[in-house]
C-alpha cells in the first residue's frame, strides 16, 4: 500500500498537545490578591475534564477547555483572574491523559476504531489500518471533527503530503476524530458502468426478441 510504505520515509508534521475530555490538570496561582477579594478564592487546584469538555471552577463557574493546549489554558486562566489578582502567575501541569480513539473509514483496508497518542497524523492513523485502498481519492480526505452535532469538516491532501511533501497537510488527528477516505470518481463511474450496461444487456436482448418475433410474424 502506498501510505504503508511511503509514510515512514517522508516524516510526519505533528500539531501541538491538545486536552481531551477525560485529561486532568493542575493550575497552580500565585499573585497578590485584590482588596475586595481578601481572602483569595481557591483558584488553585486539579480538574478534570467533564465529557461536555467543560471544568468547574470554583468563583468562576464552567469553563470550556477541551481542545485547549496546556499554554492554551494557562494564559486563559492569566486572563480570568487578571480582575482579581494582581499580576496573577499561572502554571499548568498535566496529571493525566485519558484513553484517546478515532474513527477511521471509508477506502481504506480496515475500518475500525483505533486509540492514538497526542502526536499522531492522519497519515499514521490510515497506515496502521493497513493504508488506503486502490481506488481511494488520497487528496480529499474528510477529518469530521467536534462530533455529530455541529462538526468541523476539514479537507486533507494525503496526495500531496506523499508525492510533494507538503507535511502542512498531515494535520494531527484530535480525540473523537472521524478520518473517511473517499473513492475516486473514475471507480465511481466504473461501478455506474457496471450497473448500467447489464440493463443495457437485458434492453437489447429484449429488442432482439422482438424483432425476431416480428420478422417471423409478418
Amino acid at each position: 500500500m502506498t501510505i504503508l510504505v511511503l509514510f515512514l520515509c517522508i516524516g510526519v508534521h505533528a500539531e501541538r498537545f491538545v486536552l481531551a475530555p477525560g485529561d486532568r490538570f493542575e493550575v497552580s496561582v500565585y499573585g497578590e490578591v485584590a482588596s475586595e477579594l481578601d481572602p483569595s478564592p481557591p483558584f488553585s487546584g486539579t480538574y478534570q475534564i467533564d465529557p461536555d469538555g467543560y471544568i468547574q471552577v470554583h468563583f468562576l463557574g464552567d469553563l470550556y477547555i477541551e481542545g485547549k493546549s496546556l499554554d492554551e489554558v494557562r494564559v486563559f486562566f492569566n486572563d480570568l483572574l487578571s480582575s482579581y489578582l494582581v499580576k496573577p502567575d499561572v502554571t499548568v501541569t498535566l496529571r493525566f491523559v485519558a484513553p484517546r480513539y478515532v474513527y477511521v473509514l471509508g477506502y481504506v483496508v480496515g475500518q475500525r476504531r483505533l486509540q492514538i497518542d497526542s502526536r499522531e497524523t492522519v497519515l499514521d492513523v490510515i497506515a496502521r489500518c493497513g493504508g488506503e485502498l486502490y481506488d481511494a481519492k488520497l487528496d480529499a480526505v474528510k477529518v469530521v471533527r467536534g462530533g455529530l452535532k455541529n462538526p468541523e469538516i476539514i479537507t486533507v491532501d494525503l496526495y500531496a503530503v506523499i508525492h510533494e511533501g507538503d507535511l502542512s497537510q498531515n494535520i494531527a488527528v484530535q480525540a473523537g476524530d472521524i478520518i473517511y477516505v473517499p473513492r475516486t470518481a473514475l471507480y465511481e463511474w466504473n461501478e455506474i458502468l457496471s450497473r448500467i450496461f447489464p440493463s443495457l444487456a437485458l434492453v437489447e436482448r429484449g429488442l432482439d426478441i422482438i424483432i425476431d418475433y416480428e420478422s417471423i410474424y409478418k
